[in-house]
């Protein structure tokens, strides 16, 4: 590769390098400021729709272990009402209130608000990298 050309591309690289990884520490660090001690799940079986809060241990706990490969989410959980696997954890925006189901598609925050597009998580690096 040419001198002019390779600096930017490592400059490119390790900024993506090290954006996930804090994205990864921010995600999974020990309860404290901004961590919630449980997630808020939504039953997406039309005859149920249920909401209710899970712990962050064990929905983290699940998480790990059942990864949809095609999509890096997890897969559904057994709703506490119906029993289906049906149940996905959901995001209240902090600017707008959307309610949203959290997803991340490998492209963008997956706590990105639907409505207004804030994101928590990106806003949070935003702040941190401006320090």
């Amino acid at each position: 590769m040419e001198g002019s050309r390779k600096k930017p591309v490592m400059i490119g690289v390790i900024f993506v390098c090290l954006s996930t990884a804090g994205v990864v520490t921010y995600m999974t660090m020990p309860e404290g400021p901004g961590q919630p001690r449980s997630y808020l799940l939504k039953c997406k079986n039309p005859d149920c729709g249920a909401e209710y809060k899970i712990g962050r241990d064990e929905y983290t706990g699940f998480a790990r272990e059942h990864i949809d490969t095609k999509t890096g989410n997890p897969t559904g959980i057994a709703c506490k009402k119906c029993g289906k696997e049906t149940a996905y954890r959901i995001v209240k925006c902090e600017k707008c209130g959307e309610v949203f189901f959290y997803h991340y598609d490998g492209k963008d925050f997956a706590d990105r608000c639907t409505k207004c597009g804030y994101s928590k998580v990106e806003d949070y690096w935003k702040r941190k990298m401006a320090q």
